[in-house]
């Protein structure tokens, strides 16, 4: 199934707006009355299984709520049981309210619902057998039956047979349906081949709403293991500045609080760690992961020694063999007690290169975030049984350096394109231009304020200056606000001291005076302003208003002579 576009009558801060996913049509929502055009001659330069779209736009613009909007119109569609038509339903319907046009086996098919049941909405001669129009029922019970059945057949029934729907959002804490306390709670927890909906990072644990980094963290430790190791998908790794070759078990001693120096096995150190802290509640969690390594010992036995005594206190790094657990007939079973391993024992991945060791610890925040991302998206479309997946990245780029975002979808489409098997909507919600480089114009959708707009602007191979310098990134120009303030604090001081004209003051001392008080401010830090200035051509054109400065404070003659002193002294510093 592929969105091809979205009518949003009103939703948070959209209203009346009208979104094309699909660059092989153009869909206008006018007047009452719906237009689709085909583009014939329309050429994709993705792979042929991946179709990418960008929402670009500012804090704000409402990108999320796009993506919220398509999310809970899937999920809704996908539960709707004409068995079961009461309170969810009717919440569903006064929430969502709008046109969503889709095409299924290159059918497209036009889902339409309006506020009041007597507005008119004319939809084109091309798909009415394919429509599906309905009201709101404002009260328990919904209405027509067979509306609703030919609802769930068309987009339920496609989404149970084929499709899986993902959404990435790195922002912390926040709750996207927080109005009713259960909805959705499925989404949230580990997932396996047949879910459907999926939302990145959990966003619920137990009763609350906050993300559990703890679970975060091992959740993303198994999935860039399964990345680098997983036999079952042979490809070269795609990120250059890391490709491990090392994988290997540390000890950390100081968690197991030990009296008297001896040599322990790792079987005997965890049965002690166990004992240690069986009784301290804070310790649960830990006890739990010890125990479940405990439990599973024999299964790593033939990986990990764990029954070779070592010095108690000393950092000897225990070698876990590649090729043998590629070979490991559980391997998703290793690579799972290896993603949670209790603190005292701690999972290095290496890569080796000229006898120097680079670890992913050691991995700056942006490599390890990319590398996390690259995981989890690898892990989750990969063992999904769906043909077609719907993934929405929100803001994905946010924790990466500049170089990173550059670099991004040329790191995760070889891993689409890799899943031949699938087809791959993605979805991204971004304000980086540094994304939208690699987006043709036709698959970005721009957003100001809720509405979308249409810049002049080519995206596609264009320079990163060349798009942040459009006024739809930067209206206000491209240099910092704190520095253009202090730069136009010189250009506003020579307009106020040319209006107070100094030198035609009639009072000799109060001009003395004056002309002291603006010297002391004009010699205290517009100079050092002008020497730090990055721009070659803003420097002169501020350097020209300084001098212009200095000849109404002191007078022609004393301001050529402070221009030599400058001179000299910067020829003496090219010389030194």
């Amino acid at each position: 199934m592929e969105l091809v576009y979205l009518w949003v009558e009103e939703y948070k801060n959209i209203k009346e707006q009208g979104f094309n996913f699909s660059p092989r049509f153009t869909c206008k929502y006018e007047n009452g009355e719906l237009t689709i055009e085909e583009k014939k001659d329309y050429v994709s330069i993705f792979p042929e299984n991946i179709n990418i779209t960008a929402i670009a736009g500012k804090n704000g613009s409402g990108k999320s709520s796009i993506f919220e909007f398509l999310y809970r119109f899937l999920r809704s569609s996908y539960e709707i049981d004409e068995k079961k038509q009461g309170f969810d339903w009717v919440r569903w319907q006064e929430n969502l309210n709008g046109i969503f046009i889709v095409s299924i086996s290159n059918k497209l098919y036009a889902l339409g619902r309006t506020e009041e049941s007597n507005r008119n909405i004319i939809f084109p001669k091309i798909i009415p057998e394919n429509l599906i129009r309905f009201y709101p029922k404002r009260s328990k019970g919904a209405g027509d039956d067979k509306l609703l059945h030919n609802f769930r057949t068309i987009i339920g029934e496609e989404i149970k047979k084929n499709i899986s729907v993902i959404w990435f959002d790195y922002s912390l804490g926040i709750s996207y349906f927080s109005h009713y306390k259960n909805e959705y709670k499925d989404d949230f927890f580990e997932t396996g081949k047949d879910q459907k909906f999926i939302i990145e990072p959990n966003k619920i644990f137990k009763d609350d709403r906050a993300i559990n980094l703890r679970i975060e963290e091992e959740k993303s430790v198994k999935r860039v293991l399964n990345y680098f190791f997983n036999p079952c998908f042979k490809h070269d790794h795609i990120t250059e500045f890391f490709q491990p070759d090392v994988l290997e078990l540390r000890i950390d001693y100081k968690r197991l609080e030990f009296e008297n120096q001896e040599e322990l096995s790792i079987q005997e150190l965890n049965t002690h760690y166990i004992k240690h802290y069986y009784n301290e509640p804070k310790y649960e969690t830990e006890i739990n992961k010890a125990k479940y390594l405990q439990d599973n010992l024999q299964t790593l036995t033939p990986l990990i020694d764990f029954y070779t005594k070592h010095p108690i206190g000393y950092d000897i790094p225990i070698d876990i063999s590649i090729k043998k657990l590629q070979k490991s007939k559980k391997f998703d079973l290793v690579i799972d007690i290896l993603s949670q391993l209790p603190r005292y024992l701690t999972l290095e991945i290496t890569h080796v290169l000229d006898h120097i060791s680079q670890r992913f610890s050691d991995l700056s925040s942006g490599e390890k975030g990319l590398l996390k991302i690259i995981g989890n998206l690898d892990y989750l479309i990969s063992h999904s049984n769906s043909k077609t997946i719907l993934l929405f990245l929100d803001e994905i780029e946010t924790y990466l350096h500049p170089e990173w975002q550059r670099k991004f979808l040329y790191y995760i489409i070889p891993i689409f394109e890799r899943l031949s098997n699938k087809k791959i909507y993605c979805f991204f919600a971004t304000h980086s231009p540094f994304l939208l480089s690699d987006i043709p114009k036709e698959n970005v959708i721009f957003l100001e304020n809720g509405k979308q707009v249409y810049p002049n602007i080519e995206t596609f191979g264009a320079n990163i200056h060349t798009l942040l310098s459009h006024g739809f990134f930067m209206k206000e120009g491209l240099m910092g606000e704190f520095a253009k303030d202090k730069i136009q604090s010189i250009i506003k001081y020579h307009e106020e001291i040319k209006s107070k004209d100094l030198l035609k003051d009639e009072n000799k001392q109060s001009r003395e005076e004056e002309k002291e008080k603006y010297l002391k401010k004009f010699q205290k830090s517009f100079w050092n302003i002008h020497s730090i200035i990055g721009d070659d051509f803003i420097k002169q054109v501020i350097k020209n208003h300084l001098i212009e400065i200095e000849k109404i404070i002191l007078g022609n003659d004393k301001a050529k002579q402070e221009e030599i002193k400058r001179l000299k002294a910067h020829i003496a510093l090219l010389e030194s």
